[in-house]
């Protein structure tokens, strides 16, 4: 598949095949995965893959917070749905940040360690990325989730990890391919300055 192509083609899928995904694509996803650019050349992720039971009880968990959010009036919509999706999806790849403690960005950070701290999230960012695009390219689906930060003690809990949690990557055969969604005009988010 062109790269381009791919760029265009890549949808977030969230409705899946009830069909295994092979072993030898989820491998080459995730090497896509291991060779995006990386700040300072940390490579600081972690890319944990979960299937069957372990990912069954990440969908709990997370069917859980969403009740809970919902018990105490919380709006967040769509948790629920995400937490099924999660469920439904053959597999589900959570992308850590090598950092156990929380990463909060806050004044008391030194200048160079939030610069720091930024730079790897953003390099977590563009793997992710990298994953996405390599599972298009080999036929498959994947969405990007970000309500798994929602539980991520439970979420480090459950699949025994000790990094921050950056996002997770639900991914399967898709059961059919999603229309391309508008997209705004490059006037409105494109502006060049200078010569």
């Amino acid at each position: 598949m062109e790269l381009y192509e791919a760029i265009r083609g890549r949808r977030s899928v969230r409705q899946f095949q009830d069909r295994p995904v092979e072993q030898e694509r989820l491998e080459r996803i995730l090497d896509a995965a291991l060779w995006a650019p990386s700040a300072h050349n940390a490579q600081a992720w972690r890319f944990t893959v979960a299937r069957g039971e372990t990912k069954r009880a990440i969908e709990r968990a997370m069917v859980e917070a969403a009740e809970g959010a919902e018990a105490r009036g919380e709006s967040l919509p769509g948790f629920k749905a995400t937490a099924r999706l999660v469920g439904a999806a053959p597999v589900l790849i959570a992308a850590f940040h090598f950092r156990s403690e929380p990463i909060l960005l806050r004044e008391t950070y030194a200048l160079r360690e939030l610069l720091l701290l930024s730079a790897q999230i953003q390099s977590v960012a563009a793997a992710i990325e990298n994953l996405l695009l390599a599972a298009h390219a080999e036929g498959l689906g994947a969405v990007w989730i970000g309500y798994t930060n929602l539980i991520a003690a439970r979420l480090k809990e459950i699949l025994g990890e000790d990094g921050f949690p950056v996002a997770a990557v639900a991914l399967g055969y898709p059961r059919q391919a999603p229309p391309a969604p508008e997209r705004k005009p490059r006037p409105e988010r494109v502006v060049l300055r200078g010569a």
